[in-house]
């Protein structure tokens, strides 16, 4: 039996890409004022502020995006390995860009108050 390409720490790792936007975001909420921009216009200017909870909307997707992506990595290592680790290889993609947002949001709240 040949060894699986896809083992239990890559399931950890996604799985740990995937919850990373929500606790940066919780520890981020503490620093946060209560108003933070919400949506800019096409002039890059702020047109609707938001409560400083708004920000836990993408993390919150990312973890659901993320748990459903370990889905779809175990679903297709079932049926073959190799399709497994493609798709594991482009949820970690995924999960990565989602952190990346969420720390690029964050920076904007915080510099834009």
């Amino acid at each position: 039996m040949p060894a699986k390409i896809v083992t239990r720490t890559h399931y950890v790792l996604l799985f740990i890409l995937a919850i990373m936007p929500l606790l940066i975001t919780l520890v981020a909420l503490q620093f946060l004022p209560d108003q933070i921009p919400a949506h800019y216009n096409s002039a890059g200017e702020v047109d609707r502020w938001g409560s400083k909870y708004e920000s836990l909307f993408l993390p919150i997707m990312a973890v659901a995006m993320g748990l459903f992506l370990i889905w779809m990595t175990k679903f297709s290592a079932a049926k073959d390995d190799y399709v497994g680790r493609l798709v594991m290889y482009v949820s970690s993609g995924t999960a990565l860009a989602l952190l990346i947002l969420t720390a690029v949001l964050l920076y904007i709240s915080f510099t834009n108050v």
